[in-house]
């Protein structure tokens, strides 16, 4: 593993586990006071900005210093979750946090791109599916000790600390990217004298013309992130919390987390370097599982094994479609396409927060099941397309003729 690697690994690890802490934090919040609206609302301010600011971050990160720009993201989340510290006991949920939490949306939307980014800098085209194993197994791993590191933390001190210890957590993922070297400095420092920002801006449509395929990806990960993001972030945890309480909970999403690093080991060890879009969208369906189980079935043991299936899927699914955009996709447009996959992908995301929001007081159970099957659905719908892509890549033996000229 290359020097660069390792530091955008470690750095991926203590980010993933500064934002557990911090969500399982929100959760205890909203439960303590039975704030599912609050809880709906924060998390959908916190994702509001990715529809819009990661256009331009995408631009950004196409035109500056991808490196610079995700330190500079991370230690502004860093700094709202310290302040959120001082907040959460005076005023719980309530739109001081709120307003902190739409802050640090805009922090990640405008660096996410350029995080995103960095990894095609570091290591080969060829590598980029075992690069993308080594980095979301750090993730995971840090995924998997933040939700049972808060539990301890909120029990024994404060939600205060918790808050605060993510804050410092997430400072030191900014530090690890301070060590990152790129394997090619001229890649990461980008000329933005040959056109302007508005001009940048303008021509994303036509990163449409150049990568056909990527209309069909977002589009349907827009609906199924919507879908299972507004399920298994809002309704999920209060109906786990208010049934087995909140130990259960910590201990579902340590597990989910356990299935997002398993997802990753097999993708390291397996290399899937062929059927990478086809295979995203099938992976990505055991979270439709997940939520039909634990809408149909009262049993926490059940819960527990379909939670760590669901992770597993939906880790594995995350690998092949980064792998897909960051092996088809040409370096100079990496910035702009990262940046489409994040504001439309995730765009519909805080609506459905504020949606599901509005669906806490109904049967959960229901709702959850009705959401699996919509899921499932757009998977079955959008499988053809995919196969016909990913059979064209593999004939040619070149990601590059799966594109159009622009």
């Amino acid at each position: 593993m290359s020097r660069g690697l390792g530091y955008l690994a470690a750095a991926q690890g203590a980010m993933a586990l500064a934002s557990s802490m911090f969500a399982v934090g929100l959760v205890f919040a909203g439960a303590e006071q039975s704030d599912g609206m609050g809880l709906a609302i924060t998390l959908a301010l916190r994702t509001l900005p990715t529809m819009i600011l990661a256009f331009v971050g995408g631009v950004f990160a196409d035109r500056w210093s991808r490196k610079h720009i995700a330190i500079v993201s991370l230690a502004c989340v860093a700094c709202t979750y310290v302040v959120d510290a001082l907040l959460i006991g005076p005023y719980g949920l309530g739109w001081q946090v709120q307003a902190l939490s739409l802050l640090a949306g805009f922090a990640s939307a405008l660096g996410a791109p350029a995080l995103y980014a960095l990894l095609p800098s570091i290591v080969d085209a060829d590598d980029i599916v075992h690069g993308n194993g080594v980095v979301r197994t750090l993730r995971n791993a840090g995924s998997i000790i933040g939700p049972l590191l808060a539990a301890g933390i909120a029990n024994w001190l404060s939600s205060a600390a918790l808050f605060l210890c993510s804050g410092a957590v997430e400072a030191a993922a900014a530090l690890c990217l301070l060590g990152l070297r790129m394997r090619d400095e001229r890649v990461d420092e980008h000329d933005g004298s040959e056109e302007s920002i508005g001009s940048s801006l303008l021509a994303i449509p036509q990163v449409f013309a150049t990568y056909h395929w990527l209309a069909v990806g977002v589009v349907f990960w827009a609906l199924f992130l919507g879908v299972q993001s507004g399920a298994a972030d809002v309704l999920l945890p209060l109906y786990v919390v208010d049934g087995h309480g909140k130990a259960a909970w910590s201990l579902m999403t340590a597990v989910l987390s356990l299935g997002y690093i398993t997802g990753s080991i097999v993708v390291l060890r397996y290399g899937m370097k062929r059927w990478l879009l086809t295979g995203s969208v099938l992976w990505s369906l055991l979270a439709a599982v997940q939520l039909v189980v634990v809408a149909l079935w009262n049993n926490y043991v059940v819960w527990i094994i379909v939670t760590f299936l669901a992770g597993m899927g939906l880790e594995i699914s995350g690998a092949l479609w980064g792998s897909v955009l960051q092996s088809r996709v040409d370096q100079a447009h990496m910035g702009r396409v990262s940046s489409i996959d994040y504001a439309l992908s995730f765009g519909c995301i805080p609506f459905a927060y504020a949606l599901y929001g509005l669906l806490v007081r109904s049967s959960m159970p229901v709702v959850m099941a009705v959401s699996a099957i919509v899921m499932a659905v757009a998977g079955v719908c959008v499988v053809p397309l995919t196969l016909a892509e990913d059979r064209a890549v593999i004939t040619t033996g070149n990601a590059d003729l799966s594109r159009q000229d622009a």
